[in-house]
């Protein structure tokens, strides 16, 4: 039995959206991590301090999951930083992600 490949369609581009990590490190997600860690604190400590699962921790900081805002505010509350500035960086965040879902769904990444 020969394969032809030549007739198989290219994977959507909504695939290779599912796989892609947001972790730069100008991302909340990536400074929330670097502030954690440089407070001494484990995953486990710091979500039972902020009453969250230790799974929706490692998920935001690894970049599979986007934090909900309520996370970013518990976060600046304990690591002391600016809640309209975190408020701010979480918006411009929000609209490139959504922006970059949307042009996957509609087939303007090509």
């Amino acid at each position: 039995m020969q394969l032809i490949f030549s007739r198989m369609e290219p994977a959507s581009p909504r695939f290779y959206f599912k796989s892609r990590r947001f972790t730069r490190a100008d991302r909340l997600c990536s400074i929330f991590k670097a502030l954690r860690q440089n407070r001494g604190m484990t995953k486990s400590a710091f979500a039972a301090k902020i009453g969250v699962s230790v799974g929706y921790v490692e998920s935001v900081e690894s970049g599979r999951s986007f934090p909900s805002i309520s996370y970013c505010f518990l976060c600046a509350e304990m690591f002391g930083a600016n809640p309209s500035w975190v408020k701010a960086k979480y918006a411009i965040e929000a609209i490139e992600r959504y922006s970059e879902r949307l042009k996957g769904r509609l087939g303007l990444d090509r």
